[in-house]
């Protein structure tokens, strides 16, 4: 239900960005989109926790966390493009049908064997140190690894064209970053 409601989100929020006439509106709709962003990836991310274990499960949460940087390096290489082709409403109603597709797949999914999600919030807060310093150590590498990949993607192709390069070229260049990134992480799944 919850990865439901962020998928519903993301489409809602593009949709809103995409219609807006002034800037607060646009505002709301990217809100509305973050928060279904974050709303997938975290339960996105325990569904996979789920489903796998032992050592294909670094694989899997690998491949799972690529789907942020394939759809980030396939909008470097399209949404300039497209924004120039068709307006930059454009960009985000095609980010809303994305996202209204997840939707309609996420709905249309059945777990495997017939397993059923028990929908009760268990809260528990008794981690050994050991074991709280090692989630620590992990949400601390992950947010620096986000952190630094969407400070790279949001600044580098206006860096680049500030430079000389077309816009097209810049964020090109910076979609051929992500993709290397996108076959490394996999590759530092199983190596890990």
């Amino acid at each position: 239900r919850l990865l439901l409601a962020g998928l519903a989100c993301m489409a809602a929020g593009c949709a809103v960005v995409a219609s807006s006439g002034d800037f607060d509106t646009a505002v709301i709709g990217r809100l509305a989109n973050g928060v279904g962003a974050v709303l997938v990836t975290v339960i996105g991310t325990k569904m996979v926790a789920d489903r796998f274990s032992g050592r294909i499960l670094i694989l899997a949460v690998a491949l799972f966390g690529n789907g942020f940087a394939v759809g980030v390096a396939t909008g470097q290489v399209s949404q300039v493009a497209m924004a120039d082709a068709f307006g930059w409403r454009a960009v985000f109603w095609a980010a809303a049908i994305i996202a209204a597709i997840g939707f309609l797949c996420a709905a249309a999914y059945r777990p495997p064997g017939g397993v059923r999600a028990t929908w009760r919030l268990r809260l528990s807060f008794g981690l050994s140190l050991r074991q709280s310093a090692a989630v620590s150590m992990a949400g601390l590498c992950i947010t620096m690894h986000f952190g630094a990949f969407v400070i790279m993607v949001a600044m580098a192709p206006v860096f680049l064209a500030q430079q000389g390069l077309a816009p097209e070229l810049a964020a090109a260049l910076v979609g051929v970053n992500t993709w290397v990134a996108i076959i490394g992480m996999p590759l530092g799944g199983l190596v890990a």
